[in-house]
């Protein structure tokens, strides 16, 4: 079954925003069609730069369990490219645990 979140997401994603100077952005949410773009993309970054980064995503396991995750419903990834490559992401990692008892 799909959760409210995920038709939501589904329904705005992809899109295209305009940025003055700098031509179009596209915004699109990951999915494991993206993960050698995404490790390359990684492979691309200089090493101080993976320093502030969650997990190494250099590693491909890493980048396996992380499409794992969205595929669980645990991360939501979203993916912009600046006039083609790849050019950044964002993820909101979620979990179904409580902090109380319900």
């Amino acid at each position: 079954m799909v959760d409210k979140e995920t038709v939501w997401l589904t329904e705005r994603y992809p899109r295209e925003v305009e940025i003055p100077g700098n031509g179009t952005a596209q915004f699109l949410l990951m999915t494991a069609a993206y993960a050698k773009e995404v490790h390359g993309f990684s492979t691309s970054l200089p090493p101080e730069d993976l320093l502030y980064l969650r997990d190494d995503i250099s590693e491909p396991k890493v980048v396996n369990e992380w499409v794992r995750n969205i595929n669980r419903g645990e991360t939501i990834t979203v993916l912009a490219r600046l006039e083609g490559p790849l050019a950044g992401f964002a993820s909101l990692h979620r979990t179904r645990s409580r902090w109380t008892r319900g």
